[in-house]
């Protein structure tokens, strides 16, 4: 089964998540940016990758951009051919933010309030299920 690590500090919000993937992935959850780095990097230290990222920008202590960022260097550093598929997620529609996301290497962007059928279409698309 295929794994999602949610990044989301709206508790309601990955829980909605958790139980709308909970037929295609395994989630693991996280409400803050340093916990969700360190399961990122324990993933990677134990050799079990997720599969795919779900990112909220906003989260407290360090926005949902810089754990993007540090993401993606890590992946560098470990030299991972593809990266892992981050569907970053906001309330925040502006299009210099948008930019600023795909800039730093999120796959895809949503704007809150969306349809959960929505993010599980983009979803089942970058983990390749039918």
């Amino acid at each position: 089964m295929k794994k999602i690590l949610i990044i989301d500090d709206d508790f309601a919000a990955r829980s909605l998540y958790k139980r709308a993937l909970e037929k295609i992935a395994v989630c693991t959850e996280s409400g803050q940016a340093l916990d969700a780095i360190e399961k990122f990097n324990k993933s990677l230290r134990k050799n079990e990758h997720f599969d795919l990222i779900i990112l909220d920008i906003s989260l407290p202590g360090m926005n949902g951009l810089e754990v993007l960022e540090i993401i993606r260097n890590k992946e560098e550093r470990i030299d991972s051919k593809r990266g892992i598929p981050i569907i970053m997620i906001s309330a925040n529609s502006e299009e210099k933010l948008v930019l600023e996301a795909c800039e730093k290497g999120c796959n895809d962007y949503l704007v809150k309030p969306f349809d959960n059928l929505k993010l599980i279409e983009k979803i089942k698309h970058y983990l390749g299920i039918e």
